[in-house]
This record gives structure tokens, sequence and C-alpha cells, in this order.
């Protein structure tokens, strides 16, 4: 089966109702997955990057944010290298008033069992 690594404007396409032919071909790609005709590679960097773009300029909410890419990860058409150290960054992310990014470090730390080292006083509290 076919491996490829699509970029965040893909993901946004899909995951952002705006009727254009640009939705309608990122659909057509993630169906192609979602029907074993291909694998997505996908990884924190295109997540991130989602993430902002869709909080920033979409002005979404966390919450909607979460279910977004929480619906996304579930997939299996995905290859996600970290996919639980995702999905419990993006848990705390919905739960705390840090970016995701911060999340996902104080997360990996804990998974590695290795000191987060920041200037951020709330993410050491939060890594304590």
């Amino acid at each position: 089966m076919k491996k490829v690594i699509i970029d965040s404007n893909i993901l946004l396409r899909f995951l952002i109702d705006e009727n254009s032919h640009l939705q309608v071909e990122a659909t057509k790609i993630l169906n192609r997955a979602e029907n074993g005709k291909l694998i997505i590679i996908l990884n924190e960097i295109v997540i991130a990057e989602c993430i902002w773009v869709m909080m920033s300029f979409y002005k979404l909410d966390k919450l909607t944010v979460f279910d977004k890419i929480k619906n996304l990860i579930i997939k299996d058409c995905f290859e996600i290298i970290n996919r639980d150290l995702i999905y419990s960054s993006l848990k705390l992310f919905s739960q705390v008033n840090l970016s995701w990014v911060d999340c996902y470090l104080c997360c990996q730390s804990k998974v590695l069992d290795l000191k987060l080292i920041t200037f951020d006083e709330k993410l050491v509290k939060l890594c304590k």
C-alpha cells in the first residue's frame, strides 16, 4: 500500500467546513486512505500547525479543536508514530490554559521520565 505524508493544509481543508473545491479534494484524499488505498503518515508538526491555525485563524475554541483532532487521529488510515503521546497531549490541552506544544512537552517529559526545563511557571507546575 502506498504511504504518503500530507501537509497541514490538506487536513485543514478536510476539517474546516468551507465548501470549497480544495475541501472536496482533501476529502477525496482522506477517503482513499479510509478505503485502504493509501496510508497517511501524520506527525506532531502537522498536528501542531493545524491546532494553531484552527485557533488563531479560524477562531475555534479548544474543545472544538480537541474534538476535530481527536476524531482525526483515531482513524486507522493514519500512521502516527506517537499516537498515545499526541492523544494525551490533546486531552491535557483541552483541560488547561496552555498551548498544545506546551502540553505535548509536558506529556513527553513524563513519558520519557525527564525534567522539563522552562521559564513558564504554569508549565513548571503542570509538569511536576
